[in-house]
């Protein structure tokens, strides 16, 4: 069975509504400067905000130890301060389609559903690798259920039958099994569940060849997925994640893993969306740490915090935090599985973030090119939430910074000017995030430049004196030709 993926990105409904209601920037900049020009405003975003991580009253851990384990990873969420998405602002937990249940005077219903779920439960392989005897037994029981009008069960069989279907060398019975797949999903979206509209999607996605036995159109497929998406489907909120991440638009994929992670309560997809945060293409500096944070307050390991205070990138270099923070992980004591004092063991350090044109070589460099944490380490520029910084140091980071951006983009050969009316869909969705969260999270507040410095006149134009780089050059070329 061949799986194909259908439409481009920008035919997929949500993005195409933000393209229609987005506020165009009027940038109207050589784009050798644009760069430098979304840098500087993202600069002037951040607003300062105290930096004492999820703090704790006696009063707080009393009522939060007593909540079961779900509402526990929902109050730990919202403590951080996590939101609704920007492409999908309307979704909240308590939005999610949620299935009938099955009444309780109805015992057949209720005992096949239950006996199909244990017998899934009870698997040592997949479904699909079952004999055929084995597989209709199942099915049998949840035909029962659904033929009583158990969405649940009609749930399981869309899925149940696609894979009967993928696994059957017969035609007449693969296209009999699609055919009662595609049955379900009509029930299923009859009723509003997202599950249907998803699974109408997969059929057209997966069900390669079958499309005019089935009378499935791409067009009503990407309705489907939109809608899946509108209602907050898990799996494809996640695909569209991996979609937008395979185009290059890592903010789409950021801004969407968070809306899973905060509909699902789910750590993994906000160490996913840690990872889109921490590209090769682009880096989100404030959004990495904060899904980082997040990933290990809902108990995720802590190996990514560890590898990060070792090499002194995301977080400044000390060699006391990280002996403190190996010990820490070698004893660590999880509540209901959930690390939330994390931040009264470790206070969170500021973060520095310059906006949405950071790649990982800026920041903490290559084996090629040196970033900045580099250039903090060999003493070009001071850390400027070292304690014993000041304002001249501030300020000859904040000179430094700007020299480095320039001579990053001095040698761009692009001299047209950019139409008055530029629009990039991922550099306009990074925006609004870093927008929405001005001020951060409560475990990752951004550095904010002292007023007066961000006040400098940066002349984009201007060559930055030798005086202010050097000696960076040439450790750039001892790094390229040793």
């Amino acid at each position: 069975m061949s799986n194909r993926s259908i439409g481009d990105i920008n035919d997929i409904r949500a993005i195409k509504r933000i393209k229609k209601n987005a506020k165009l920037k009027k940038w109207g900049q050589e784009i050798s400067k644009l760069e430098l020009v979304q840098t500087l405003e993202a600069l002037k975003t951040f607003k300062s905000a105290p930096n004492t991580g999820m703090q704790w009253t006696v009063e707080e851990k009393q009522i939060f130890e007593g909540l079961s384990h779900i509402e526990k990873k929902k109050y730990l969420i919202n403590k951080m301060g996590f939101q609704s998405g920007i492409l999908f602002p309307d979704l909240h937990p308590d939005s999610l389609y949620v299935y009938p249940s099955i009444q309780q005077y109805d015992d057949i219903s209720k005992k096949s559903y239950e006996k199909g779920m244990q017998l899934l439960s009870n698997l040592n392989s997949g479904f699909d690798k079952l004999n055929d005897k084995r597989q209709l037994e199942i099915i049998r029981y949840f035909e029962i259920a659904a033929d009583k009008g158990v969405l649940l069960a009609s749930k399981e069989l869309a899925e149940l039958l696609c894979q009967r279907s993928s696994s059957s060398n017969n035609i007449e019975c693969r296209d009999e099994n699609y055919l009662k797949a595609l049955k379900h999903c009509e029930i299923l979206m009859k009723a509003g569940s997202p599950d249907g509209y998803y699974g109408y999607y997969k059929l057209y996605r997966d069900a390669y060849g079958v499309e005019e036995l089935l009378d499935l159109t791409e067009e009503k497929a990407l309705d489907c997925f939109s809608q899946a998406l509108d209602l907050g489907h898990k799996e494809a909120l996640k695909e569209f994640a991996e979609r937008c991440g395979r185009l290059g638009k890592n903010s789409l994929s950021v801004d969407v893993m968070i809306t899973v992670g905060y509909l699902y309560q789910d750590k993994e997809a906000f160490l996913q969306a840690s990872n889109y945060a921490n590209s090769s293409y682009i880096v989100y500096e404030l959004f990495n740490i904060a899904c980082m944070k997040m990933y290990t307050i809902l108990g995720g390991a802590l190996k990514v915090f560890i590898d990060s205070y070792k090499i002194g990138i995301n977080f400044p270099y000390d060699p006391i935090k990280l002996d403190k923070l190996i010990k820490y992980n070698e004893n660590r004591q999880l509540v209901d599985g959930l690390d939330p004092y994390f931040d009264e063991v470790f206070p969170p350090d500021l973060v520095l973030d310059f906006g949405i044109h950071f790649d990982r070589s800026t920041y903490g460099g290559t084996d090629s090119y040196p970033g900045i944490y580099v250039l903090i380490k060999k003493g070009f520029m001071k850390d400027p939430r070292d304690a014993n910084s000041t304002p001249d140091t501030v300020k000859d980071f904040y000179k430094k910074l700007w020299s480095v951006m320039i001579w990053r983009n001095i040698g761009s050969s692009y001299k047209r000017v950019v139409p008055t009316y530029y629009f990039d869909i991922e550099d306009y969705i990074a925006h609004l995030l870093y927008v929405k969260y001005s001020s951060g999270f409560a475990s990752a507040r951004p550095y904010v430049f002292p007023k007066k410095v961000l006040d400098m006149k940066i002349n984009f134009d201007q060559r930055p004196p030798r005086k202010e780089f050097d000696g960076i050059e040439e450790y750039i070329r001892s790094i390229e030709f040793n």
